[in-house]
């Protein structure tokens, strides 16, 4: 288990995790995709973890109403809130 993954169990969040093959040229690794909504800013925390022996790589963004809206159709999601 990713110590990732370890550490959103530990938050005490409602989140959802998937992982994913990502594949970069000849090489195949797989990726950890994270969302959680935070009540208290009113924002969708999305977070991709690459996750190898010798280094991990982290990406995040953040999205607010106007932004999630605007992003909709790429994240397939249709309403800030719903899982």
């Amino acid at each position: 288990m990713s110590a990732f993954v370890e550490l959103l169990r530990k938050s005490n969040l409602d989140y959802i995790v998937s992982r994913k093959p990502f594949k970069v040229g000849s090489r195949s690794d797989d990726m950890i995709f994270a969302s959680f909504i935070d009540m208290k800013i009113k924002k969708l925390q999305v977070i991709a973890c690459l996750d190898k022996l010798d280094s991990v790589t982290m990406w995040s963004t953040s999205l607010d109403e106007r932004a999630f809206q605007l992003n909709a159709r790429l994240l397939d999601i249709t309403e800030l809130g719903e899982t």
